[in-house]
């Protein structure tokens, strides 16, 4: 008994290291439950992890964030909220413009003990000159540490929806140069990445689309020479677009005492959501 107590407490533990390090491999972005309200109504919504559109809702946690705030016109004020909501999200419109919500995590780690799965990572985010520096400089591939953290923004409409997206001064950052919910072109928006304040060039994005039926399509793109790229998009359609650059930290420790897992990688992570009606 005792041994089949053990073996299901291990097999326990596998699960929950999986989990975690699959949670991070996961987009993070802003959901609410409708991208149009009314300008009298209230903005509802989740703060989600997964993939293809779906996923797992976290509540309302301040310790679990380092910005969370709401912009309406040229006001950035705090998303406030009651400890442990879900949804996170329970805001009122009040008036009419363009709403973004904006979220920025605090720092997680992860640890790596199997290089396939850091390799497998990489080519999907298309992260290619971070393996071939791990590889060329002979860092370890396993029993190390990658720090990651995630910035979202989302776009929701209240009222006329009159506004625009704008930079609003996170690390990594997508900014839409048209509001979907007043473009005149309903076949294409175009967007620019930006990395502490400067375009992102030749950086791959990811394209998550929802229809009405519920089908999720992800597509692939990469920015431009300015850090601009072309999304072509239909109506009725729900948008999650996502974004993920890979740096060296500051203080790379490939070295640690008091046998640490070495940090060796530092991920940023970018999404915006958003509808064309």
């Amino acid at each position: 008994m005792y041994k089949s107590k053990l073996v299901q407490f291990l097999y326990l533990i596998i699960i929950i290291y999986c989990s975690c390090t699959a949670l991070k491999a996961h987009e993070f972005w802003i959901e609410p439950e409708s991208f149009l309200v009314n300008s009298n109504e209230k903005i509802v919504g989740n703060l989600l992890v997964g993939q293809m559109m779906k996923g797992v809702s976290y509540g309302y946690y301040p310790r679990n964030f380092r910005r969370f705030d709401v912009k309406t016109n040229n006001t950035i004020s705090p998303v406030l909220g009651r400890l442990g909501d879900k949804p996170a999200i329970k805001i009122p419109a009040q008036g009419n413009h363009l709403v973004t919500l904006i979220y920025q995590t605090i720092d997680h780690t992860v640890l790596y003990n199997d290089w396939l799965q850091f390799e497998k990572f990489l080519d999907e985010k298309n992260l290619i000159n971070a393996k071939v520096e791990h590889l060329k400089n002979n860092l370890p591939k396993t029993q190390f540490r990658e720090k990651y953290s995630r910035f979202a923004k989302s776009l929701i409409g209240s009222g006329n929806s009159v506004g625009n997206d704008e930079k609003v001064g996170l690390e990594i950052e997508i900014v839409l140069r048209e509001n979907p919910y007043q473009a005149e072109n309903t076949d294409r928006l175009n967007l620019l990445l930006l990395y502490q304040g400067q375009p992102r060039a030749n950086t791959q994005i990811e394209i998550f689309s929802r229809q009405a039926n519920m089908k999720v399509e992800r597509n692939t793109a990469f920015t431009n020479a300015q850090g601009e790229a072309v999304l072509k998009v239909r109506p009725a359609t729900d948008y999650m677009i996502n974004s993920v650059i890979m740096r060296r930290p500051k203080n790379v420790n490939s070295n640690p005492e008091n046998n640490a897992k070495p940090l060796l990688w530092e991920s940023l992570w970018a999404s915006i959501s958003f509808a064309v009606p």
